[in-house]
């Protein structure tokens, strides 16, 4: 018997870093956009002799006898999460991942979300998603010892498209559902094969913010404007204007930090074509993935022209579903479950 859990990764559209506490108390009404797509990150747990982590990637599998055992530098976020729920046995961990490390797509903010919400059960709890994504985001922001925000996980406990408005209580859930399909038909990824880590990059903004520069704020208002005329065009359906939102956040976040364009990421944003409206590096930049505006009609041309180029490229074609947890007895299918 067992519990697998899965939560999705997400494509952040604008309004990224304001995420970040205290930057959203500082550029008021800020909001974040950002849609869950159809990679997940998976978490197969089961009973054990020993504690046992394991990864369908290059990571080397690591076993323990307790919890009070130090893992290598490559396990630590995941054996802290271990820790602090404490299930009352040992267990087999099994991590799956959907896209590859440092994708610029929330992948380890998607797989705390959903280790979190697996292990509860083994304790016989369910968290409600708020908590999930608070407890998550705590635990991770303790792991790479900078600031980060919260909008990968909103998007892998809630799943779906939204604009995450940021308050003094923490955010307001605002759903754009009924323009989800309409989106997901204009978005092509592209993946450069970098990977990044965001959390450099963001500190690096976040303290020349909290310093007062200029020309950073600036672009951070910029940033925030541009999310602001995100919503806006989604809800009217204007391609044109979603796709010059997009083009107004890139331009500013490309001007935040030397590194958020490398030369890799450059060549895809330098592509010319017709049917591509706008293009943006996906989380805080640096490689990773980037994300294309485009026609949908030429959608399938490009991908196979971005193969062509040698860049690994795919269309998310469903919203990914909310943190879900299936149980698996002897014998038996899965029994679907949810956080509240």
């Amino acid at each position: 018997m067992g519990w697998v859990g899965e939560a999705p990764v997400r494509v952040d559209l604008a309004g990224g870093t304001l995420d970040i506490w205290p930057l959203y108390a500082i550029f008021s009404d800020s909001l974040t956009v950002n849609v869950a797509i159809d990679r997940y990150q998976r978490v197969t747990t089961e009973p054990s002799p020993r504690w046992v982590l394991e990864s369908e990637s290059d990571l080397p599998t690591w076993t323990a006898e307790t919890l009070a055992a130090e893992p290598p530098e490559a396990w630590k976020l995941v054996w802290r999460v271990v820790r602090t729920v404490a299930p009352p046995h040992p267990l087999r961990i099994r991590i799956v991942s959907e896209v590859p490390p440092g994708s610029g797509l929330g992948g380890s903010s998607a797989l705390t979300v959903a280790l979190l919400g697996t292990l509860a059960r083994w304790k016989g709890t369910t968290v409600p998603r708020p908590s999930l994504v608070r407890q998550a985001y705590f635990l991770e922001t303790q792991s790479i010892q900078v600031p980060t925000g919260l909008q990968d996980h909103l998007a892998a406990a809630y799943g779906g498209l939204h604009a995450w408005r940021w308050t003094w209580q923490g955010w307001d859930r605002y759903s754009l559902a009924p323009a989800r399909d309409w989106v997901l038909a204009r978005l092509l990824l592209v993946y450069v094969g970098e990977s990044r880590f965001s959390g450099r990059n963001n500190w690096e903004v976040f303290q020349r913010l909290i310093e007062g520069d200029a020309p950073t704020r600036r672009a951070m208002e910029a940033i925030r404007q541009a999310a602001q005329a995100l919503v806006e065009a989604i809800e009217r359906r204007d391609d044109g204007a979603c796709a010059r939102a997009i083009r107004q956040e890139m331009d500013a976040r490309g001007s935040l930090h030397p590194a958020i364009v490398t030369p890799a990421v450059a060549d895809v944003l330098a592509w010319r074509d017709p049917a591509i409206g706008a293009a943006k590096v996906c989380g805080a930049g640096g490689g990773g993935c980037i994300v294309l505006w485009v026609d949908p009609e030429a959608r399938p041309r490009l991908e196979a022209e971005a193969q062509a180029r040698g860049w690994t490229a795919w269309h998310p074609r469903t919203s990914g579903h909310p943190f879900r947890v299936m149980f698996f007895p002897t014998f038996s299918g899965p029994t679907v479950s949810t956080s509240r």
